[in-house]
């Protein structure tokens, strides 16, 4: 995108943020939710161009005057719980076998578009004020998704995709083609929680309580760094995940630091060295032995690199020595708030899992409804608005899984390898590639 060209312009964006209201896990995938989602795309991609420009970061303006910051947060536990109520729901009905996976696919992603938009402008301290009651619901998000990481023991990058086109399964299709996205997703689940320490201050008191003491968030991120899932061996090529793309990097490289693993440095710097952090976060044995593993991470390489980390090896190896004196009592006591979003939502599906999983399938798969969905779409994702964002290094191939450079002609929306696997692909992209041409030519 060039230098000052805008996705959205100031009024447009506002009149946008303005209309943006919560929707509930069992109304996903309706005209109205869709609707919703291109919104927030445009809000997504244009304050991701504001930030990378350096210009006027007025999406984020808009969503704090607005008292939208926190709907976004709603509009983040609703996507959460439809995956884990609903979607499997809908994965288990006979009628999918015949359906196009893609219209469930943009439900799924729309997770990785809000909390993209939410990491962009978080960065900011009035973004995370602005959040209110809300930062709770966030902070247990957060911890959800990075101890799903830490559980899981392989995380497959973009590349491994390979969906077989016998005994196609469409189940395995999504599941596998969601790897990915849910590993992005813990990612930049990292930079918010550094955002949050970084202002922690001006926020309540129970948001720190939160990130040290009910969810230990210090061990989890040693954790990451114990087993790091941004490192992978593939075809004895080193792989690093680095600015969102799986990077071969040789071994000599391997100790250069990535922005996540610098996200998980500053987070670990403040929670462990702020004095409001060391009054809160006791060192008990436990807590006591997992931090003095950082030693092995805080050498000379890492130090030239983050030179205020010095200070950070200098209290774990202060730590070895001594056995800290328990933070008094007094300031373990806390009214602490419940996060209140998840809980609401989970009782609003409570029972209606099929029930409701069926409604949508109807819904999403309405002839009439998908079509209008692919207008809205082909709208949201104009490739001139989208060239900025575009992998130079190449996609996935739909088909194999292998690095592609090449998108089907009609619809330039599935990228291929090569003709051999685009021939192989087109009887399960041919309905989705007509509706979707079709969709263009009405909107022009």
């Amino acid at each position: 995108m060039a230098e000052g060209t805008s996705i959205l312009l100031p009024p447009e964006a506002e009149s946008i943020v303005d209309s943006l209201e919560p929707i509930l896990p069992i109304h996903m995938g309706c005209v109205s939710w869709v609707t919703q989602h291109c919104h927030i795309e445009k809000l997504n991609m244009q304050a991701v161009a504001s930030a990378s420009q350096n210009r006027d970061e007025f999406i984020k303006d808009f969503l704090i005057s607005a008292g939208k910051i926190q709907m976004l947060i709603s509009d983040l536990l609703s996507i959460e719980v439809w995956k884990e109520k609903i979607f499997p729901e809908i994965c288990c009905l006979p009628a999918l076998l015949e359906k196009p996976l893609f219209p469930l696919y943009m439900i799924l992603y729309h997770e990785a578009t809000v909390l993209n938009l939410l990491e962009t402008v978080l960065f900011h301290q009035e973004s995370c004020e602005a959040a209110e009651e809300a930062i709770i619901d966030l902070v247990d998000y957060c911890s959800r998704k990075l101890r799903n990481q830490v559980a899981r023991t392989m995380v497959e990058p973009i590349e491994e995709v390979d969906i077989q086109e016998d005994d196609f399964d469409p189940v395995l299709a999504l599941t596998t083609h969601s790897l990915p996205l849910d590993f992005n997703i813990s990612m930049k689940v990292i930079s918010i929680v550094r955002y949050l320490s970084d202002h922690y201050k001006s926020l309540a008191p129970y948001v720190l309580h939160r990130l040290l003491v009910t969810h230990d968030f210090p061990l989890m991120l040693i954790e990451l760094l114990e087993s790091p899932p941004w490192i992978m061996q593939k075809k004895h090529q080193l792989l690093k995940y680095i600015d969102g793309k799986w990077r071969r990097v040789s071994v000599e490289d391997r100790f250069i630091l990535s922005k996540i693993e610098g996200q998980i440095w500053i987070t670990l710097f403040h929670l462990l060295l702020e004095p409001e952090c060391q009054k809160k976060y006791e060192i008990t044995d436990q807590r006591k032995t997992k931090i003095l593993k950082l030693r092995a991470y805080l050498h000379d390489v890492t130090l030239d690199q983050m030179p205020c980390l010095s200070e950070l090896r200098r209290y774990v190896e202060h730590l070895s020595i001594i056995n800290p004196a328990s933070p008094s009592s007094s300031h373990n006591l806390i009214m602490e708030q419940t996060a209140e979003i998840r809980e609401v939502m989970l009782k609003n599906v409570l029972g209606l899992e099929r029930e409701t999983a069926c409604h949508q399938m109807h819904n999403i798969y309405c002839d009439e409804l998908l079509l209008q969905h692919a207008q809205m779409m082909s709208e949201a994702y104009k490739f001139e608005n989208l060239g900025q964002f575009l992998n130079d290094e190449g996609h996935p191939c739909v088909a194999c899984g292998e690095l592609a450079k090449k998108r089907c002609s009609k619809c330039h929306v599935e990228w291929y390898c090569s003709r051999p696997c685009q021939v192989k692909h087109w009887p399960k992209h041919k309905a989705s590639c007509d509706l979707y041409n079709k969709s263009m030519e009405e909107l022009d």
